[in-house]
Parts: structure tokens; sequence; C-alpha cells
């Protein structure tokens, strides 16, 4: 079966509920019973969710067969661990709600590759009792790095794919800097497909480099009418420069 990833739509929440009604209840026979309760995650979140962009649904055959969120930014849970440690401070996403349809095997992992392809370091949790998602994270590259808590205050074992950091230069020195000269009345457009440039090739050259809104908000916050900035992360730097 062929399968794709799109983000999930309104029309798409009634059968999005009843994914995660049957996923509870696999759950609860398969050795998992406290993960999720009742009506998690619930409708309004997953509104919430869909009207921000970070849904997604995989198809296959016309029809949903897995969902899950990919959220990029700090999540407020993992800011405190026990029993370990993140091992790096990077900009990341974080997995969340993932569930099957239960008609394709495997359907997890292939949730999880899609979304370590998507440019960011990844993070996730999930409960000592869920070792299928376990196992797909641990299949995935996965490491367990301590324990965090959620919302409620119940446990979760905490996760971080290290693969998905681009590495930085094997010669381990300079930089690779791009400069750019633009006037204030400049088309955004075309800024942003300069960071769009920047990142990509910043990636094909195996660089590490920090998202690009980054940049767009110091130069956007800037009142002067010459000024550069630069984000640097590991080996790499974005230069922009505005003259009047």
């Amino acid at each position: 079966m062929k399968l794709t990833v799109r983000r999930a739509a309104a029309a798409d929440l009634p059968t999005l509920l009843q994914i995660f009604d049957n996923a509870r209840a696999f759950m609860r026979t398969h050795g998992n019973p406290h993960q999720w309760p009742d009506s998690y995650p619930g409708a309004e979140r997953l509104t919430a969710e869909i009207e921000r962009g970070v849904c997604y649904v995989v198809m296959g055959e016309g029809a949903i067969q897995a969902v899950f969120c990919l959220i990029p930014g700090d999540e407020p849970t993992y800011r405190i661990m026990e029993d370990g440690a993140w091992p790096e401070d990077l900009p990341y996403a974080t997995i969340h709600r993932m569930a099957s349809a239960g008609q394709v095997r495997g359907i997890g992992r292939f949730c999880i590759d899609w979304c370590l392809r998507q440019g960011l370091p990844v993070r996730a949790d999930t409960h000592a009792d869920n070792v299928y998602m376990q196992r797909a994270l641990e299949k995935s590259g996965f490491v367990r790095c301590g324990r965090i808590y959620t919302e409620d205050g119940s446990p979760r074992w905490a996760y971080y794919h290290k693969a998905a950091t681009q590495k930085a230069s094997p010669a381990g020195e300079g930089f690779l800097i791009f400069i750019y000269l633009y006037r204030p009345n400049t088309d955004p457009k075309l800024l942003n497909q300069f960071e769009m440039f920047c990142t990509w090739v910043c990636r094909l050259l195996t660089v590490s480099i920090r998202a690009g809104s980054s940049v767009r908000t110091l130069f956007r916050a800037s009142t002067s009418t010459f000024f550069s900035c630069a984000v640097i992360s590991g080996r790499s730097c974005i230069m922009l420069s505005s003259w009047a």
C-alpha cells in the first residue's frame, strides 16, 4: 500500500476521534490501560492542532490510516527531566498523539521516519507500559534520555533522536558564511526564499543551522537604517544586512 502524509483538515475530525477511540481500546487490552484517559485527546485539542497546522494524517487507499502531531518549538513539559538530561539544547520538534487505524503493519515507524525527515531534531515521550511505541522509537534510532512528567503529573519516558541533527563539518574548523545585502523595501518573499536557499545549502553540506525564523525576527524588529545580524549554530552562519 502506498502511503502519503498530509496536514489534517477539519473534515477529518470525526474519523480522527474514531481512530483515537480504537487506539485507547487497543491500549487497554494490550497492557497499557493508563496512558490515555477516556476521551483523550478530545475534539477541542484536535481542532486547535488542526487549525495550527501541526496535525497530520497518513493516507492509504483513499482512507486515513494513521494520525500524529509534529509540533515545532519548546514543549513545556520537557523543561524538567529526572534520571537523565537532553543531550543537546537545539531547536526541535515533538511527536505527540500518534494513533493508527490498525490496518497497516509498521505504520508507526513510517510516521516517525517521516518526522525525522522534516529538518529538526525530534523529541518524543511515551508511557512505560507502551512497549509498542518504545519499540518503534528505538528501531528508528531514538535514545531514551530520562523521565518527564505530563500536564497531569504522570510520568513518561523521554526520547531524543540524535541523528536528526545535521552534523558539523568533519574538518572541525571554519564557518560557512552567507552575506546578503538588501534594501529595506525588499519583497519579504525574496528574503524568505534566500533563507530557504541558505538552509538547503547548509543541509546539503551537512552543516548545522538554526531556523530561519530567528533571523526574520531579528531583522524585522530592527529600527536602524543599516544593520547586520547573524545566527550561528555549530559551524554555520547567516549574515543579513540592509542599507537605506
